[in-house]
């Protein structure tokens, strides 16, 4: 008889284990890129780690960026559905099926500001983000597609750093012109 209250506490041990996953991509996107961004502040750093880590940096903010403004697309586009033009339903149907190649962000943040019931001001505020948002975009895109001219601008790590401190700042203005920031806890417990 002893043995037997082990067996069923096993048993029922084995019958409600389980797995979950939860996943926020541009929560881990931006988990990451500070962590990088926090790596390449350390003073004790040999110039090429530091450049590694401001790089992939980089590429974690372009990433949370991208897939936050993609989120917040697809769901405008689904909350909109009755009044999308063909260009919009196509981008939506785009949006929903994997494997599809996703267009630029100039296209979503277009249907961000026709969509997301900005004012006038917030939608000046969008147009003024995107701006800013481009040299750090156009930085991403000239290392992950690599050409011989781009090699001063890839190894000055001061202009990076400078760069790129700015991200974070944009990254939750645009949040925060399309939604309550304050829902965003992922964001505000990385800034803190």
């Amino acid at each position: 008889m002893e043995n037997e209250a082990p067996k069923a506490v096993k048993a029922l041990h084995m019958e409600i284990s389980c797995h979950l996953t939860v996943a926020n991509m541009e929560a881990e996107d931006f988990e990451d890129a500070m962590y990088f961004l926090n790596c390449a502040s350390d003073q004790n750093l040999d110039s090429f780690s530091k450049l590694r880590y401001l790089r992939a940096a980089v590429v974690f903010f372009c990433a949370c960026m991208d897939a936050w403004v993609a989120r917040k697309t697809e769901t405008v586009l689904i909350k909109n559905e009755n009044e999308l033009n063909d260009d919009e339903k196509k981008l939506l149907c785009v949006l929903r099926t994997p494997g599809q190649e996703i267009p630029g962000q100039g296209v979503m943040w277009k249907v961000l500001a026709k969509y997301s019931q900005l004012s006038d001001e917030q939608k000046r505020t969008m147009k003024s983000l995107y701006k800013k948002w481009q040299p750090i975009k156009e930085y991403c895109d000239s290392f992950i597609h690599y050409a011989q001219r781009n090699f001063p601008e890839h190894y000055d790590d001061a202009a990076i750093m400078t760069l790129i401190c700015e991200a974070p700042k944009y990254i939750g203005q645009a949040i925060g012109v399309c939604d309550d920031l304050k829902t965003y806890s992922w964001y505000r417990n990385a800034m803190s």
